[in-house]
């Protein structure tokens, strides 16, 4: 939201949501995609440089749980954001995890 020069809250409608799918390839390899956005509609009082507009983001890994208590993966996520001004970025990261339970 926005707060105007007399103290008044303006808040912008946003929609925005996820879906994610898990596909097992065997007992011990699995894969999960993610794919979520957001978008909203800000106030004109708003600094059009530095709101986000609309968001978005999709994720893909590969995780290995050769045991119950240890996992082993990797991942990649690709995410959009567009500010109101139009300004927009793309960013692309793979990145590694693991995981081990005591």
């Amino acid at each position: 939201g926005v707060i105007d020069a007399s103290g008044r809250i303006h808040l912008s409608p946003i929609i925005g949501g996820y879906a994610a799918i898990q596909h097992w390839w065997t007992e011990d390899l699995r894969t999960t995609a993610t794919a979520g956005f957001a978008q909203a509609d800000h106030a004109t009082a708003a600094d059009p440089g530095s709101v986000n507009n609309m968001i978005y983001s999709t994720h893909l890994n590969l995780i290995w749980s050769p045991s119950l208590n240890a996992s082993i993966g990797i991942e990649w996520l690709h995410g959009y954001r567009e500010l109101e001004d139009g300004r927009n970025g793309e960013l692309d990261r793979i990145q590694l995890t693991s995981l081990y339970r005591f």
